[in-house]
C-alpha cells in the first residue's frame, strides 16, 4: 500500500460507503469491531498522506 496515493475525497467517499453498508449490522456485536477497523483504515490513509506531503515539502526545499 506504500505506492497507493489517495486523495481525501476518495477516502471519505469509500469510508462513508463502508459505513452505509455496516448500518445493516448495527446492534450486532460485530458492528463496533468492523466500524473501528474502518476508522483505523481512514486514520492510516490520512497519516500516509501527511507523511507524503511532508516528504514533498522536504524534497522541494533541497
Amino acid at each position: 500500500m506504500k505506492n497507493f496515493i489517495a486523495n481525501t475525497e476518495t477516502v471519505d467517499f469509500w469510508v462513508n460507503r463502508l459505513k452505509e453498508h455496516l448500518e445493516v449490522l448495527k446492534g450486532q456485536p460485530i458492528y463496533e469491531k468492523l466500524l473501528s477497523k474502518v476508522k483505523e483504515f481512514k486514520r492510516r490513509i490520512e497519516k500516509d498522506e501527511m507523511e507524503q506531503a511532508t516528504n514533498v515539502v522536504v524534497v522541494g526545499k533541497i
